[in-house]
């Protein structure tokens, strides 16, 4: 595998990852989803910076 693979390969798992984190954070009472809320928007813009890196 060469690094654009790797990276493509990472990028998928995280962007899996954060959509299963998204459908459970969508089944919480609110006041769970605002305890949450800094950590999904930090796995997004992860997320989007490694979508950058394709």
């Amino acid at each position: 595998m060469n690094t654009n693979d790797l990276n493509t390969a990472l990028y998928e798992k995280m962007a899996a990852e954060q959509d299963k984190f998204r459908d459970w954070l969508k089944r919480q009472p609110p006041e769970e989803i605002l305890h949450h809320t800094y950590e999904y928007t930090v796995r997004e813009d992860i997320v989007m910076a490694m979508e950058e890196l394709e």
